[in-house]
């Protein structure tokens, strides 16, 4: 939507020969909506340019009370009748949206199955168009507030349900941990070697460092597996993006692991009471914590659990802590380098040692070669070898093996590959498709080729894209495409926000299922508010953004972030009400 909406949202449906009747309802919400207490949508929203399908059903699935204002046009419309209706009513099914018919002028409404058991306005059946205007506007009235009862508190950012009542524990994630790549080959001296070591016990901290691509998560990962049945209180996992421009602060990381335990728990102000919280999480349990990609000792150590558990760290960087055992990878040797292309892409044959020769042993390297030449049957093997042999010679290894895998891509897909560089971390199907302004299907099939090209990783529906594949990826983007793709991830996410907020007011079960999909995308959501923030000025689109980000979460946030993590959302949001010229937003925004 080009508008981010606040909860709880009004979807209005209706026949645009209806608009005079959809303008007077608007008018009598208006005040309501200027004090914060709904927000109205009609397709008069959507924007030029904009996915106008996309928008009106994303309208659909954020809206808490919907608004069908029959006549015979509205009853005459393909569209409302087979594709808003139809949706409107199955969230009223499953998930107990309110609808509201509204009879605005005469028509044989009753005697549409789906609708005609509903308690329509006006009371006595008469359409609107049948009365006086004082008392068409005292009907208009009543409606309007009969929709802003069926908002109830949710019109009201107090209270929030308790987070203690929500009881799944199904759904507490102590598990994290995701499997090991499915083709893993080889390794089994640095198995051998950190299984031993652990096995000793005594250990709380261990790492794995190495260059980038030498393949650190994919051997810890793999051992993670194999000890878990040593620590089964726990095995918890998160990237720190110790590579990235915003490494993972240690607060954040010790917030993961409480909120694993302790999924409702609100944090508090200062990171000396986050870590106290931290070891009592952790005090007296079997956890294993794999901390992927670290920056350095400042980040790792205040992560240093207590005797029982088990820090697992990859790191490209070198750095010492008390206690703290290094494995340092190197690349695999030929015979292990050899067995993995073959696994991946058999018809490699005989060119298996020279390919593993180019790449040194490099599994990222391997996978791209491998990847491409399964998904190429036209490229022989022996043409891709001299291929990377002279990208090598220029370029360094594995910025040849990513620029021959990107040169080798469809062209359609290219630019597909390019622009999913704005994502930070992993991200799900239909982010890609927001980002591709593609539908469902396609986006599907167009992932699961560069998933098969070793250019994504792929695993039960999450991808994510190496760190040096991203640096790559981006570096080809032009501006244009770049800006495109980035405006289209921060408004998606704020959707996301959204739709985890509104899964955390549901209460029960649903409680916990929003903040697990806050916690998941929350890396993504960060990055969608500080673009939406960083280009607001001079952006009426991008100043509305990062106004509703705070209020689209505004639940989830306040369990979420520290106040003054909190606070600083909010006076982007007044910052860019003031820009906006709105008093209505600013007064709000300073009321939170």
């Amino acid at each position: 939507m080009d508008t981010a909406t606040a909860r709880p949202s009004v979807f209005i449906s209706y026949s645009h020969k209806d608009e005079v009747w959809k303008d007077r309802l608007v008018t009598h919400l208006a005040g309501l909506e200027r004090n914060g207490r709904l927000y109205t949508w009609t397709d008069r929203r959507i924007r030029v340019g904009q996915a106008w399908l996309r928008e009106i059903e994303t309208a659909m699935e954020e809206a808490r009370v919907a608004v069908l204002l029959i006549s015979p046009d509205f009853l005459a419309s393909g569209f409302i009748q087979d594709r808003e209706v139809p949706r409107l009513l199955e969230r009223r099914a499953q998930e107990g949206l309110h609808v509201v018919p509204v009879i605005v002028k005469d028509c044989l409404w009753e005697e549409e199955v789906r609708i005609s058991d509903l308690q329509a306005r006006p009371r006595d059946g008469r359409p609107l168009a049948s009365y006086r205007s004082d008392k068409r506007d005292t009907e208009l009235k009543k409606i309007a507030k009969e929709i802003l009862g069926l908002l109830g508190e949710q019109a009201s950012p107090a209270p929030a349900p308790d987070p203690v009542v929500a009881k799944d524990s199904a759904l507490v994630p102590l598990h994290q941990l995701p499997p090991p790549p499915a083709d893993f080959t080889g390794r089994e001296a640095d198995l051998a070697e950190l299984r031993a070591a652990v096995a000793k016990g005594g250990v709380t901290i261990f790492g794995v460092r190495g260059m980038g691509g030498i393949g650190k998560t994919a051997l810890a990962l793999k051992l993670s597996r194999e000890v878990a049945p040593l620590y089964p209180d726990a095995q918890i996992y998160l990237d720190l993006q110790g590579v990235s421009d915003h490494p993972v602060p240690p607060a954040q990381a010790m917030a993961h692991v409480i909120r694993a335990f302790h999924p409702g728990t609100r944090l508090p102000e200062s990171e000396a009471e986050i870590a106290a919280l931290y070891l009592s999480a952790l005090h007296g349990r079997r956890a294993l914590l794999l901390m992927d990609n670290a920056a350095g000792a400042d980040q790792v150590r205040p992560l240093i659990p207590p005797e029982g558990c088990l820090l697992l760290v990859t790191s490209r960087f070198f750095f010492h802590l008390p206690g703290f055992q290094v494995k340092d990878l190197d690349e695999m040797p030929l015979e292990d380098a050899r067995a993995l292309l073959l696994q991946i892409a058999p018809r490699i044959g005989d060119q298996a040692d020279r390919i593993a020769e180019i790449c040194t042993g490099v599994p990222l390297a391997l996978r791209q070669a491998a990847g491409t030449i399964a998904e190429r049957p036209d490229l022989s093997p022996a043409s891709y070898a001299s291929r990377l042999a002279s990208g090598k010679a220029r370029l360094g290894l594995i910025e040849a093996s990513l620029s021959l895998s990107y040169d080798l891509l469809p062209e359609e897909l290219a630019p597909r590959w390019r622009t999913l560089s704005v994502f930070p971390a992993g991200f799900d199907a239909p982010a890609a498709a927001t980002v591709w302004e593609m539908e469902p299907e396609p986006t599907e099939m167009a992932l699961g080729e560069l998933v098969r090209r070793s250019l994504v990783d792929g695993d039960d529906g999450r991808y994510r894209l190496h760190d040096l594949a991203r640096v790559f990826a981006d570096s080809h983007c032009s501006e244009e495409e770049r800006t495109g793709a980035q405006r289209r991830h921060a408004k998606h996410y704020r959707s996301v926000l959204a739709q985890a907020d509104a899964l955390y007011l549901q209460g029960g079960p649903d409680l916990l299922r929003g903040l697990r999909l806050f916690d998941l995308e929350w890396v993504n959501i960060r990055e969608g508010q500080a673009w939406a923030a960083d280009h607001a000025v001079g952006d009426q689109e991008m100043a509305e953004l990062a106004y509703w980000y705070p209020l689209a979460g505004i639940y989830c946030l306040v369990l979420r972030l520290r106040p003054t993590e909190r606070i600083g959302w909010l006076e982007i949001a007044l910052k860019a009400a003031r820009q906006l010229g709105n008093r209505s937003w600013e007064g709000t925004t300073l009321g939170n």
